[in-house]
C-alpha cells in the first residue's frame, strides 16, 4: 500500500524505508490437560450435544479437523465400533473446499 501511495504521492517518501523487520516468534502448542478436556466434553454434552460428538471423536482419536468434517455415515459402524478415514475437507484458493486424501490412512476400532 505504501509503494502504492508513493506512486500517487500523497506521501512523499516510504516511512518504513530503514526499519528492521520485527521478529516474529511462534508460540508452541500446548496440549490442553486431561482435566480440561472432559470438563468441556461434559459442558458441551449438556449444553451442545451436535458439537459434542465432533469434539468428543477430535479428542479420543487424534483425527484432525478436516478429517473429521469429510467422515460420512459409510465410514463408521457404530455396531463395529470402527471408523474409516478416506478424505479429509480443506480450503481450495480462492472460494469453497476441497476433498483430498488423508495425509494418513487411519482405520480406528475398538
Amino acid at each position: 500500500m505504501l509503494n502504492h501511495a508513493l506512486k500517487l504521492e500523497p506521501i512523499g517518501r516510504n516511512p518504513l524505508v530503514g526499519l528492521d523487520a520485527v521478529g516474529y516468534r511462534r508460540k508452541e502448542p500446548t496440549m490442553p490437560d486431561v482435566d480440561s478436556v472432559s470438563r468441556a466434553l461434559a459442558y458441551l454434552r449438556e449444553h451442545d450435544p451436535d458439537f459434542h460428538a465432533l469434539c468428543h471423536v477430535l479428542a479420543y482419536t487424534g483425527m484432525r479437523l478436516g478429517e473429521v468434517l469429510a467422515l460420512r455415515w459409510g465410514n463408521v459402524s457404530l455396531d463395529g465400533a470402527f471408523l474409516q478415514v478416506l478424505r479429509s475437507l480443506g480450503r481450495a484458493r480462492g472460494d469453497g473446499a476441497e476433498v483430498a486424501p488423508p495425509s494418513r490412512g487411519l482405520v480406528a476400532g475398538g
